[in-house]
């Protein structure tokens, strides 16, 4: 049975995005991609990843 606990952490990781707690939002992200049971939430984690970074590597890999 799938659980909404990815979604809640990926929710959780974009309010703290908007409230600029790039941290926290960076741990809530990393742990969505974890936990998540299914492509979707993988892929929009791995998407706000992405806009968290400075590093053209590191963007690339997680918007790839």
């Amino acid at each position: 049975m799938p659980s909404d606990y990815d979604n809640d952490l990926l929710y959780q990781a974009i309010l703290h995005i908007k409230a600029k707690e790039f941290v926290a939002a960076r741990r809530y992200l990393e742990r969505a991609i974890e936990m998540a049971d299914d492509w979707d939430t993988r892929q929009e984690a791995n998407f706000w990843l992405g806009k968290l970074t400075d590093d053209p590597l590191q963007k690339r890999k997680y918007l790839e």
